[in-house]
């Protein structure tokens, strides 16, 4: 798909969207990517979102085609047990660190289609990440560059999971919450969504 910039120039290739659903879902109590959202499971509201920015969906799951059936390209973490960390650096590696890709808990609801083009719209020459900031990165609704991967890839060999950490550690855009940002929610228990 082709995404046409409002400055009239010669539209770009969307970018690979990749969705962390490796997760344990321990407080939600169940497979909340499965989980129904009036009548939708998360994983594939969230997917829907983002299809008309994406050059490709996949999901990154504890174990290769666990979403097939929701016609999800899956694949599964190379790092397991290591959290969204481990789950960005599969997304980088399959990618092929070629360049940008946008990454995506499986439990965010809500997300607005100007917020993606806003943290889309914030890609540059030099940055690694660009990701909303108020006093701290919203890093799983962000766009990453490939360039980082070695840097990902050093903080899980020292056993450093902190996201903001990888945040801080590299050239990270920070842009401000959009207004209505208080519309998007992280699901962590049944009764949030």
């Amino acid at each position: 798909m082709r995404t046409r910039p409002r400055d009239g120039s010669e539209a770009s290739p969307g970018i690979p969207v990749y969705i962390l659903a490796g997760g344990k879902s321990r407080r939600y109590g169940s497979d909340k990517a499965r989980a129904d959202a009036d009548g939708v499971s998360m994983i594939v509201r969230v997917a829907d979102a983002l299809k008309p920015f994406a050059r490709s969906v996949t999901v990154v799951a504890a174990k290769s085609g666990e979403y097939d059936d929701l016609d999800l390209r899956t694949i599964g973490d190379i790092t397991p047990d290591k959290g969204p960390m481990g789950g960005l650096l599969t997304a980088l590696e399959d990618d092929g660190a070629a360049g940008w890709i946008f990454l995506s808990a499986c439990d965010w609801q809500g997300i607005r289609s100007r917020w993606v083009e806003r943290l889309l719209s914030g890609r540059r020459a030099g940055r690694g990440v660009v990701a909303f900031q108020s006093d701290r990165y919203d890093p799983l609704l962000a766009a990453y560059h490939g360039s980082i991967l070695s840097v990902v890839a050093e903080h899980i060999e020292r056993h450093r999971l902190e996201m903001q950490e990888l945040l801080s550690s590299v050239n990270t855009h920070g842009i401000p919450h959009p207004a209505d940002w208080h519309r998007a929610v992280n699901v962590n228990r049944p009764d949030e969504h």
